[in-house]
């Protein structure tokens, strides 16, 4: 089970996806962003965690101990009970995929995942 309880729902392409806070080192707009001067490798993925160009993205999320970096359309800070976090069954599972739980928000099935887990999958697309 995921031991954290404060999340960062990360919204892009009509999907929902859960991570750690503590996973996460900085969330700006895409324009501050780049004021910084940082340099990240820098991921757009549609609701399948495929990579996509589109520019209804107006966050950047840095996550941490890395320089990679997710675009977002929205990004909200939330706590989440854990029993309301379901554990995807085996059966449900892709092997290449970093989704390993799921939770109900707005109405909709969220994805949930760990950075670590999200980001060395970033790194294989």
């Amino acid at each position: 089970m995921l031991l954290n309880n404060i999340y960062l729902i990360l919204k892009f392409d009509d999907r929902y996806l859960l991570v750690p806070q503590s996973d996460i080192e900085l969330v700006e707009t895409i324009s501050t962003f780049t004021q910084y001067g940082l340099e990240a490798m820098v991921f757009n993925l549609n609701k399948d965690l495929l990579i996509q160009n589109s520019n209804q993205c107006k966050f950047i999320v840095l996550f941490k101990s890395t320089m990679v970096a997710l675009l977002c359309e929205e990004v909200e800070k939330i706590k989440i009970d854990e029993t309301e976090i379901q554990e995807l069954s085996p059966v449900m599972r892709l092997s290449k995929s970093p989704i390993t739980h799921l939770v109900t928000y707005k109405d909709q099935i969220a994805c949930v995942c760990k950075g670590k887990t999200l980001v060395k999958y970033l790194l294989k697309l």
